[in-house]
């Protein structure tokens, strides 16, 4: 399980209050550890290398288990994904879930767009989205 915390922003649940944290509990599906490395290689005609790192992304790629169409909105999850489509920061747990009570939190910001995607001919989704690790970055 893990949980990830957001602030409200754009379309507010029930219950909920623009500005506010919220976390939603989650189990995965997959998760995923790619990275972003920028970096500049030059090679001397006696043919040493000298490598020049310019830029390093850590990154989650995130697949939630199953969702009924039900507690897609009902959880919340329509309003975080709306929420962080500007970038905003959320913090995201991958070994807890209870939020307030974090093992390994990571400040992130959502890259690229995350939506629900049904699983076949079903009432279930799954959301794929892409975290990048904030103040982790730039080298």
């Amino acid at each position: 399980m893990a949980y990830i915390t957001y602030t409200a922003a754009r379309e507010i649940i029930g219950g909920h209050t623009y500005g506010n944290p919220y976390s939603l509990v989650f189990t995965m599906q997959q998760l995923d550890f790619p990275r972003s490395v920028d970096k500049v290689v030059k090679r001397s005609l006696s043919g040493k290398s000298v490598s020049t790192l310019r830029h390093y992304d850590k990154k989650w790629v995130v697949k939630t288990d199953f969702i009924h169409s039900s507690v897609l909105t009902s959880a919340g999850w329509h309003e975080i994904l709306a929420s962080t489509v500007n970038s905003e920061v959320v913090v995201f747990d991958p070994d807890s879930d209870v939020p307030g009570t974090p093992v390994t939190p990571r400040n992130c910001y959502v890259e690229g767009d995350a939506y629900p995607v049904r699983e076949g001919d079903s009432a279930y989704f799954s959301i794929t989205f892409n975290l990048v690790e904030t103040g982790y970055a730039y080298i």
